[in-house]
Parts: structure tokens; sequence; C-alpha cells
């Protein structure tokens, strides 16, 4: 299962230190005041979190602790990112949804529609809410080919990014792009099995060959 810390940090990585772009909607809060954002928490995701409109102090002090708490319950936990066996898609859904909130998971869903019509043939419920359901992380967990499903979510919101008009854009585009597909390690490890099986018996006989080969050239005379 994809795990909060190593991904979160990552995000971090990223998010650093208080800013105060007038350009940038998520450093206002709900009543229009510009205050900023501060390690990636926007004005308006800490009014959420502390259920009251923060002041531009507020904000700078933020500490990253805050930070990690308000990701765990107000992101990560809202895409039940515990529950996403694989780290790459639960980091890049994660991502989106920091980004994008509900509009984030709507394209996710749309993704997530789109794989299964036209690949595993089967039509899938998806809901509305600002949360994934249990069902939509089953069916995350149970496609086929989840690197295509992968590819296909980031796909759109790298498109939509890349078209939307915003100033924003190319730095989105460039953080998304850095999030690659990897298997997770059980998926790994029996992938590596199944190559080792598959060629054990090439390299035994290639061994055995290669023993005779050295038998009749330095051994037998």
């Amino acid at each position: 299962m994809a795990n909060f810390k190593s991904i979160v940090y990552k995000v971090l990585d990223v998010e650093k230190g208080y800013q105060a772009d007038s350009g940038d909607s998520g450093n206002y809060t709900n009543s229009g005041k510009l205050v900023g954002t501060n390690y990636g928490i926007s004005a308006k995701a800490f009014e959420q979190y502390y259920k009251r409109e923060p002041s531009i102090q507020n904000m700078k002090n933020l500490t990253k602790n805050d930070a990690l708490a308000i990701y765990k319950v107000d992101y990560w936990d809202r895409v039940q990112g515990d529950k996403i066996k694989n780290e790459s898609t639960a980091h890049f859904i994660f991502d989106v949804f920091i980004n994008a909130y509900r509009n984030g998971l709507k394209r996710v869903r749309e993704s997530l529609q789109e794989y299964y019509q036209s690949y595993e043939q089967k039509i899938v419920d998806i809901n509305t809410n600002s949360s994934l359901s249990d069902t939509e992380i089953n069916l995350i967990n149970s496609a086929k080919d989840k690197k295509l499903l992968f590819d296909m979510i980031k796909k759109r919101e790298v498109n939509y990014r890349t078209n939307s008009g915003s100033q924003y854009a190319k730095g989105w585009v460039t953080r998304y792009n850095a999030i690659e597909y990897k298997n997770d390690y059980k998926t790994a490890k029996r992938i590596a099995t199944g190559v080792a099986i598959a060629f054990a018996p090439a390299i035994l006989v290639g061994a055995f060959f290669l023993g005779k080969l050295i038998y009749n050239k330095y051994i037998k005379k």
C-alpha cells in the first residue's frame, strides 16, 4: 500500500515556504483577503482545517508539522491514499487533489471511466463527492493494466493544465511529469520471480554446455 510520509515529503520538496502572490487564487481566504500560502497549504485549506479565517501572520507561522497534519486529514485521507496499492498512482492522485480538489477528482474519475469502458469493456459508476469512495479505490486497485490507468490519469491532467491558460500551468505540468509510474514491491517481486522461472531452463542448459566445453578443452586432455 502507498505510504503517506514517503509521498508527502516529496510534495514538501516542491511546496517550500511562504508566498503571497496576488495572482494565485489559493492565497485568498473565503472572504477575499490576501494572506498567502505556506508549505503548499492555501488560505482556504487553513480555514477549512482550523474553522477560522487566517491572518497573514497565521500563514507565515504555519509549521511543517501543521502542514503535514492538514495534508493527512484534508487531502490524503479524502483520496484514501492508504488503500491505494500502487504508490505512484497514490502520489499522482494526491498531487492532483492538492492542486484542484473536487475538480481534480472529477478528471481522475473521467479517466477511470474511460479506462474501464475502453480497455476492460465495463461500465463503472462514479460519484461527484470531494472524496474517493471504496468502490473507486477498488477500481483503481483492480485495474488489469495499472500502468495504463496511471498514464491515462496523468495524460488527462497534463493536457488540462497545458491548455488551461494559467500562468502556473508550466510549473504544474513539470511537477506532474516528474511523477513516473513504478511497480509496487509485490508486483516487481512477482515479475522478477516470473522472469527467473522463465529463464531458468535456458540458464541451466547454457551452463551444461559451457561445462562440457570446458571439460573437453581443458580437462579431458
